[in-house]
């Protein structure tokens, strides 16, 4: 239960509050369980907060959609008047994040909201549950926009969405934790400070309806999630919610990751592995503020510094960001995937099975493979041809194959340039006590170039310093670096071994540098418009100095 739990070492404060959001619950991919629950109690804070000055723009940018949202229903200023300065309080925006707050202000003001739902008007305070128990106090709320109907007992919660409604299917819990809050919640006050309980108000109208939506700041898309009574809601949260809250409450497993950059116990923490210089960085006069990278986001600030500012943000992407070789690399890969998850648990010596055999290779002759890259024709045939030639390198013909890691990501904090690093290895596997970092590459090239893959691709470059920081555990000796490449006529894998191969590694240091730093170093992410890129750019619609041709809908306006 979760009065067991108990305040991690290296922290302290008031545990008896817990405060679940709608927001903080489902099943997210890459979820923290020690993370969440301590941040569903607001009284519980690190002896010491980590080190690192302050971002200049803004980090979380439904804040100040919501904030011009507030700005146009209770205070009466008019949307054209908000829009010319939607940010006027906290840190300023970036260029791009203005013209999609401006863009997200506009699709929510012109939601596609039923004329046959029941009218509503806005409300201003949260609606938040409260109850005691053993000594602690609960409280429920959710997160987004609140309107009602007093007259017919109408409340409605809706929840924000940065692409489009219904784009992703959200959790059961959230749903049910915001209609729970919806019906039985009473106006509540922010306290002051945000570690003390909710200030509730009087007893609202009795509430009969209970309607909880999403709406999607891309287009102003508008889903209905659930409707009911409150007694439906109060049901509903029962078979959906109530497991969640608790389970919320009393996680203690750390899983390093994307939750790390936000985590108030990531100064406690005593999982993520902490490995000074990783990113090659280091001489700051001060502390940066805090960070957090992938490979990917590298690569996309070496193109455009925008575009790596404005893909950390979330802003929507284009839907065809995606050509069709980048498709079939995708649905190669999530086959892939998908077999080799099916390795998970396999116990030492244990036989390697059928879970990457030849019975999963689709047939070439029909469509395969899952939405948005499903594959057609040409491109099927080709896939389906380089999975075959997978099965002639496979790593699962060995019978020491253990402990398989199929696209699960981790985190390291390198703590002398303050960042979160993260990583999603392709493949990982234990080989004799050793593990083994294989990333898969798809080409269609006639004569793939044979530049040395520390050179060609910054992630073998991040493996290779990685295993030869010993980030993984295991033995260090016989770690290695696999550079799987499926070709439509063959499949091959080069090796790097991080603890024999001294040179190797010393150029990964020198190309994680190069890649870095000019991005550590960055404040401003400016865009750097070139036909080419902007061309193919999935985040072009948010930047004023795109040059695409901008979307019929006026985008970034």
């Amino acid at each position: 239960m979760p009065q067991q739990w108990e305040i991690p070492q290296g922290m302290t404060g008031d545990a008896r509050l817990i405060r679940i959001g709608a927001s903080l619950a489902g099943d997210e991919q890459y979820a923290c369980p020690a993370r969440d629950a301590v941040k569903a109690r607001p009284g519980v804070r690190p002896l010491h907060w980590p080190a690192g000055g302050r971002e200049r723009y803004e980090d979380f940018l439904l804040g100040p959609v919501m904030a011009a949202l507030d700005r146009i229903e209770f205070n009466g200023a008019l949307p054209e008047d908000v829009l010319r300065s939607p940010a006027r309080e906290g840190k300023p925006l970036h260029e791009m994040q203005l013209a999609f707050v401006r863009h997200a202000v506009r699709a929510f003001h012109r939601r596609d909201r039923p004329a046959q739902a029941p009218p509503v008007g806005p409300v201003r305070l949260p609606w938040v549950v409260q109850r005691e128990q053993h000594g602690t106090t609960w409280e429920h709320w959710a997160w987004g926009r609140r309107y009602e109907n007093p007259e017919q007992g109408v409340r409605e919660f809706v929840f924000l969405r940065y692409g489009r409604a219904g784009q992703r299917e959200r959790e059961d819990a959230q749903i049910a934790i915001a209609a729970f809050a919806a019906a039985f919640g009473s106006p509540a006050r922010i306290p002051v400070p945000r570690w003390k309980p909710y200030r509730l108000g009087p007893a609202p109208a009795p509430v009969r309806w209970v309607r909880v939506a999403e709406v999607g700041l891309r287009d102003g898309s508008y889903k209905l999630l659930w409707q009911g009574t409150p007694q439906a809601a109060q049901q509903h949260y029962a078979e959906h919610g109530r497991a969640e809250a608790a389970r919320l409450a009393r996680g203690t497993e750390a899983v390093p990751g994307s939750a790390c950059a936000d985590c108030k116990r990531l100064s406690a923490c005593q999982t993520v592995p902490r490995i000074p210089g990783v990113l090659g960085l280091g001489g700051f006069r001060e502390p940066p503020p805090l960070r957090e990278v992938s490979v990917s986001t590298l690569r996309y600030h070496r193109e455009c510094p925008a575009r790596a500012f404005a893909s950390a943000c979330k802003l929507p992407r284009a839907e065809d960001e995606y050509d069709e070789r980048n498709r079939l690399g995708k649905a190669v890969h999530r086959v892939l995937e998908l077999a080799h998850s099916g390795r998970q648990g396999t116990p030492p010596g244990g036989p390697a099975g059928d879970a990457c055999g030849r019975d999963g290779v689709p047939q070439p002759d029909q469509p395969w493979g899952e939405e948005p890259n499903r594959v057609t024709g040409e491109a099927a045939r080709i896939g389906a041809a380089m999975l075959r030639h997978h099965l002639d390198v496979c790593p699962f013909h060995s019978r020491e194959v253990t402990q398989v890691r199929a696209e699960r990501q981790f985190a390291v904090h390198d703590t002398a340039a303050n960042v979160i690093v993260i990583a999603t290895p392709d493949l990982l596997y234990l080989d004799a006590g050793s593990w083994v970092w294989r990333e898969i590459k798809t080409t269609q090239r006639r004569m793939p170039r044979k530049e040395d893959p520390v050179l060609a691709y910054p992630q073998i470059a991040l493996a290779t310093v990685l295993l030869a920081e010993g980030a993984l555990g295991g033995d260090r000796d016989g770690s290695r670096v696999e550079l799987e490449t499926l070709h439509p006529d063959y499949g091959d894998v080069e090796i790097i071994e991080p603890a024999h191969e001294p040179e190797r590694v010393a150029t990964a240091r020198r190309v994680l540098r190069e890649w870095a730093g000019p991005w550590r170093a960055d404040e401003l992410f400016p865009a750097r418009p070139a036909p080419e890129t902007c061309r193919s750019c999935p985040v072009s619609q948010w930047c004023p100095a795109s040059m695409r041709t901008a979307p019929a809908d006026g985008g970034a306006a």
